[in-house]
Parts: C-alpha cells; structure tokens; sequence
C-alpha cells in the first residue's frame, strides 16, 4: 500500500494541507517541487481565472496591472520582430503588430512565436488537422521532434541565442496587449459560473528579459496523463501550474483560438507549481459552459483538456474569500505583477509524509 504524502500550503502562518493523489503526475511534480525548494528559490501566489480575459476592452494607457500601456506592448514586440529577423536567414516574421489589434491577430502572432520556438525553422507550421489532433498524444514527451520533423524548412537560425531571447520578449509583448482586449465569451461563461477564480502558485524568479533563474521539468507520457484523473474528478482541488509552451485550454477558448492547434495543452513541464481552485463553482466553467461544447466539438476527451488533478483539500485554515489583488501595493513580483495582499502574498508549500 502506497505510503500518503501531503502538500502543506501556508499564506503566512495560516496552514493548508492537501492530501496528495498517488499518480505518475504527482510523482513527476514532487521530484521537481523538491529541486526548486532545495534551492531555496522563493514563491509567489496571484489570483487568476479560468474565465481569463471576461472585463470590457481597457484604456490602452492603464498601467496599473501590468505597469505598461499597450503602446508600449506594440513598441516591446516590434522591436523584438526586428531584433529576431536580423538572428535569421530567409523569410521574415510575417505579421506588423499595431493599436487595435483583434483576437485573431493576436493568435496569430503568438502562433508565429510558439512555432519559431518549437522548429527553429519556420513561422507558419502548416500542419493538417490530422497531423494536430495526432500530436496531442505525443506532444506530452516530445512536441518539438514532431514539429521540426513535419514543418516547413524556411529560414535558418544565425544566432541562437539572441534569436530565443528576441522571440521570447515578442510573446512578453503579446502578454503584455493581451491584458487590454476583453473576451465576451469569456464574460458569459463567468456570470454562468459566478466564480472562476483560483490560486496560482509559482516559482517568484523571473528575470526582466522574461527568462527564469533557474529551471527544472519533468515531463510525462499521454498514458501517465490518463492514470492520473481520478475516479471523481469533483473532489480535486490541487492541479499542476501552468508552464506550458503556448496556451492551456482555458486561455484558448476565451481568446478564440482553436482547441486543436499544436501548442494548445493542459500539460507540458511539471515544475512543481500549482493551481489551487480553492471555490468549487470554477468547475461549472468547465463543465456547464460554451467551453464544454467547444472541447466536445474538437473530439476532445477530459484528460486532453482539463487541468491535471493532483490531490484534494484535507485541512483548511485561511479565508480564501478574503484574498484579492492588492494595486496599492508597490510591492511586485519579479516579472512586476502585483502581490496580493496578506496573508496570501506570503506563500510557502511543503511536502510531508
């Protein structure tokens, strides 16, 4: 009989416990969990939602989330196409960033990232659906193999390294916009739910150039992803964060994308971070939503969409209600998002047996 392993989560000194499932997910997340904490690399928690993007189109001058505006979103990624097309031999990146972008074309130019990043070799993967919904089996072990194999050869990498962290900086720019563009789809599934919010549990080292201090992942087969949903899938309340190359199916639906594009995934690294949905409504979003029927009518099964499961509230001592984003607060986190405010902006986890 399995030995039962805990995941202690404290906001101050109020102390949570989650009872962990026994799964080769799990497994995966407590060996990297480990090499993070022996590293003493800190934490960091932020409100997030499943219904992401569902407030009104915002001023283009706000910086208050973010601490930029969307002009300088435009000017981050134009600089970074110019920066990434003088790393490259061949065609250059195809798309002008500008004011008054759409979600389509926003898509498109993350797409345009996430595949230069996975080939090396081409903005456009051309990729037939077949080929899609084939790798969302394999794209668990080993996406990139696949992507490189099956990809146009269009242009030729001169300098690797300036040529990642250019393409990185165009997704921070992306990010960066994303945040002024609201999501009518998403707003409806939200008043169906009344609640999407949930806990992201991170690592607090991301450095200016978007890049981490340190990172190790374990990754896992499409098999290890089915073993590890359990039986009931209500009663989980810890799932694995999201360090994923691209979208997790959530920010997909609700910035219409389309559910089977290659970099479209609820699992990719397990770096030991977490998502703790600490109201069970998150689940109507799931489940009771157009997102339902979206994932449904991309032949989609639950282990290909929904968050990895890692275990389930045994204990709780802390007023999750309580917790909201604290814009007063000068106090950021390293990739300057705003904490939350106490106890929840002081986050540690820890695993005990």
């Amino acid at each position: 009989m399995a030995i039962k392993k805990y995941l202690e989560i404290y906001f101050d000194d109020e102390k949570n416990v989650v009872e962990l499932y026994d799964s080769p997910v799990v497994r995966a997340f407590i060996k990297s969990h480990e090499e993070y904490k022996k590293r003493n690399i800190p934490q960091k928690t932020q409100l997030q939602q499943a219904a992401v993007h569902c407030h009104s189109n915002r001023d283009f001058n706000d910086t208050i989330i973010t601490g930029g505006t969307a002009l300088d979103a435009i000017v981050m990624i134009n600089e970074a196409i110019d920066g990434a097309n003088s790393c490259i031999e061949g065609e250059k990146f195809p798309l002008s960033p500008h004011l008054g972008m759409t979600w389509v074309t926003l898509n498109k130019i993350h797409r345009h990232f996430t595949t230069a990043s996975s080939t090396l070799c081409t903005w456009d993967h051309k990729l037939s659906n077949e080929k899609l919904f084939e790798l969302k089996s394999i794209q668990y072990t080993d996406k990139a193999k696949f992507m490189r194999k099956h990809s146009p050869k269009d242009f030729k990498v001169t300098d690797l390294e300036s040529f990642k962290d250019n393409i990185e900086r165009i997704n921070q720019g992306v990010h960066l916009y994303e945040t002024f563009v609201g999501s009518e789809r998403a707003s409806i599934c939200e008043r169906v739910a009344k609640s999407t919010d949930y806990f992201e549990i991170d690592w607090n080292h991301r450095l200016p150039n978007g890049h981490m201090s340190f990172f190790h992942g374990e990754r896992v087969s499409a098999e290890d992803v089915k073993d590890s949903f359990p039986t009931d899938y209500s009663e989980a309340d810890l799932f694995v964060g999201k360090m994923i190359e691209g979208k997790d199916y959530e920010f997909a639906f609700c910035e219409y994308d389309e559910a089977i594009e290659f970099d479209i995934t609820n699992l990719d690294w397990i770096c030991g971070d977490m998502r703790l949905h600490h109201n069970k409504q998150i689940n109507d979003f799931y489940f009771k939503t157009e997102y339902n029927v979206w994932t449904k009518e991309a032949g989609l099964l639950d282990w290909m969409h929904l968050p990895v499961p890692l275990g389930k509230l045994v204990e709780v001592n802390s007023d999750f209600s309580k917790a909201f984003v604290d814009y007063d607060s000068p106090e950021r986190t390293t990739d300057s998002r705003p904490v939350l405010n106490l106890p929840f902006k002081k986050i540690n986890t820890k695993i005990v047996v």
